[in-house]
């Protein structure tokens, strides 16, 4: 991944750092489209929504970033990335509340955001800078925010 600013510069050697410090390999060995599930979007559905949100994304970073990654600004930098995404780029205010849930998004915001965490844990599974870029990335392609933007 190429690093696109200072910021990024800083939050690589957070990461780094954390990472060099993990004794095991979290890269598994499975195709993506083996996890994908073969969801129908035309409705929201609730239990649907409990199991991507809960069961799928929260699960799979718990699983494979939190061992990697200790809670500190690395962890604060990835999970904010990753909300942005899930609230439709609705940043926090002066106060530190968002007034959203991601949580409440729809279905098929929570299957793409858990797209790019199946894909990295496919592909990579162990430098969770590269996690950050992907979804800072989809970020800026649905234009919640720039590359330079501090979030």
């Amino acid at each position: 991944m190429r690093i696109e600013n200072q910021l990024d510069s800083e939050i690589e050697k957070i990461f780094a750092e954390a990472e060099a410090s993990v004794k095991y390999q979290t890269k598994i060995g499975i195709n993506r489209e083996d996890w994908r599930d073969k969801t129908d979007f035309s409705a929201e559905n609730p239990e649907e929504a409990h199991r991507l949100y809960f069961k799928s994304i929260n699960r799979l970073l718990r699983k494979f970033v939190y061992p990697i990654l200790p809670k500190g600004k690395g962890r604060i930098q990835l999970h904010e990335v990753k909300n942005l995404l899930l609230n439709y780029g609705k940043k926090k205010n002066s106060q530190g509340i968002r007034g959203s849930s991601g949580q409440m998004s729809h279905n098929i915001t929570k299957q793409m955001v858990l797209d790019i965490i199946q894909d990295w844990v496919v592909s990579d599974g162990k430098a969770t800078f590269n996690l950050y870029v992907k979804l800072r990335d989809k970020n800026v392609e649905l234009g919640y925010i720039t590359k330079r933007d501090n979030i």
